[in-house]
């Protein structure tokens, strides 16, 4: 069942880290690196989330979190920062940095703030992707995903 996390249902992580990890493949910046980094930033109401997002993911790539208040000293070598919900404020450092970001809810894609959402729609999955956002963070999808996706001009 999926988890309800500050005001917004998203999906369960073991979904989240399969489809992080698909679009990883369909990123080609990223898919020819051999060690990406991501980093999940959480606030106190998403620390559990986090905390299970984490389990799942560790063993695909290396894992950090931290607070949305250490936000500012992420730099080099961050590949992905991922967004629990509320934490999406501070994703402009994606866009100075180059480094993907990927939210928990649809919201912050639609608003142009966060590329990739992997969020809930009708009770299901589904990929939500800003191309405005994603071309300011020097990153691409391809077709495959875009297909899919909901996306946002």
């Amino acid at each position: 069942m999926p988890s309800l996390i500050a005001d917004a249902i998203i999906v369960p992580a073991r979904i989240q880290a399969t489809m992080i990890t698909k679009l990883v493949k369909c990123n080609q910046k990223l898919a020819e690196k051999s060690n990406l980094n991501m980093t999940i930033v959480y606030n106190s109401k998403t620390e559990s989330q986090k905390n299970m997002l984490y389990r799942e993911m560790k063993d695909r790539m290396y894992i950090k979190s931290i607070s949305e208040s250490e936000v500012a000293t992420i730099g080099r070598g961050t590949d992905i920062i991922y967004f629990m919900p509320g934490c999406e404020g501070a994703s402009e450092i994606c866009k100075q940095h180059k480094i993907l970001s990927i939210a928990a809810v649809a919201k912050p894609v639609k608003s142009g703030n966060v590329s990739v959402a992997i969020a809930l729609e009708n009770e299901k999955p589904r990929v939500f992707v800003s191309l405005s956002s994603l071309r300011a963070e020097d990153h691409s999808l391809s077709m495959d995903i875009l297909r899919i996706a909901d996306v946002s001009k």
